[in-house]
């Protein structure tokens, strides 16, 4: 499994867990639905650092 992936799946996880729709999340980082869907798919990378912050801290998650 490559990183994009696993990253991915780990925001996946989280946001699941904290009972997070992927439209809910999607919009407190400013990105669509289908951009999120595409990260925990591993299709695309997160291509900003403010947008990595930014999702690490709705999620609870360590960058």
């Amino acid at each position: 499994m490559d990183a994009r992936a696993e990253i991915g799946q780990r925001i996946a996880r989280q946001r699941r867990r904290r009972g997070l729709s992927q439209v809910v999340v999607a919009g407190l980082v400013g990105r669509s639905e289908s951009w999120l869907s595409q990260v925990e798919r591993g299709r695309r990378s997160i291509d900003s650092h403010s947008v990595l912050v930014r999702l690490a801290e709705v999620l609870d998650l360590d960058i």
